[in-house]
């Protein structure tokens, strides 16, 4: 564990965050990555403070990643968060997480995976009630 912590603050260090300001290891491991991928994808101000709550309302660094770019604008990080939050894959939000499509377009996407997933669990789960699951197995 203290291995840890001293890699954590030499890491803080490197990235301009002063490690004493942080009581709790969570909170600094939280700013190290919202500071690393800051620095890296060279995004606006703002949306440094988008990227820590997300990490705080349990998005992980590689989901964060699908969305901070520079080039997605407001409205297309919000469909990508949402498809994340909504619990699609990785592989389902990076179908639609590209520039060229706009924020409306990526919503009907996402909102077609989002049912399709919804559908799916539906389908399953009154197959578990009949019974009948057996005779399903090669369609599922």
């Amino acid at each position: 564990m203290r291995l840890i912590k001293k890699y954590m603050k030499s890491y803080a260090k490197r990235l301009g965050i002063d490690s004493s300001e942080f009581d709790d290891p969570d909170n600094l491991f939280i700013e190290i990555q919202t500071q690393f991928i800051y620095n890296k994808c060279k995004l606006d101000w703002w949306r440094r403070g988008e990227i820590r709550e997300d990490f705080e309302n349990g998005l992980t660094f590689e989901q964060v990643q699908l969305y901070a770019k520079p080039e997605f604008e407001y409205g297309q990080i919000l469909n990508i968060r949402r498809g994340l939050e909504g619990g699609l894959s990785k592989e389902q939000v990076q179908l639609y997480a590209k520039p060229e499509f706009g924020s409306w377009e990526m919503a009907q996407i996402r909102k077609r995976f989002l049912r399709m997933d919804y559908q799916m669990s539906r389908f399953s789960f009154m197959l578990s009630r009949s019974g009948n699951t057996g005779r399903w197995k090669k369609f599922v």
